[in-house]
């Protein structure tokens, strides 16, 4: 019996979705259908920048940070194919991607609310 609850326990974690926080809001309660654009890029070094813009207002070029619920509060990621598995595991649809190269390889990808 006990084998059966760990066993339970680990399945519901993974069909439930956490929060995923962008300047505060959840952006896994948009609206089904609702559009948003992730950034990955690698801006400064070796480090991976990934921002998220579900429509928000922007201070400046203050672009937002991915934030999730973790206790630390902030998500990083090993690679651009990190963030877009983490997003799509996260109930959200692949639209487009887009791959722009200047001083730095920038990945764009626009995701929708699955309805």
């Amino acid at each position: 019996m006990k084998h059966f609850f760990i066993f339970a326990f680990v399945c519901l974690g993974h069909v439930c979705f956490g929060q995923i926080l962008v300047a505060g809001t959840d952006i896994n309660k948009l609206e089904p259908g609702t559009h948003i654009q992730v950034e990955a890029a690698y801006y400064t070094g070796a480090k991976l920048r990934v921002s998220v813009d579900y429509g928000q207002e922007l201070d400046g070029r203050n672009v937002k940070q991915v934030t999730i619920d973790e206790g630390d509060g902030k998500k990083e990621f090993n690679s651009p194919t990190h963030a877009l598995n983490f997003f799509l595991t996260n109930g959200w649809e692949l639209v487009d991607t887009n791959v722009v190269l200047a001083e730095a390889r920038v990945y764009h990808f626009v995701f929708k609310r699955k309805r």
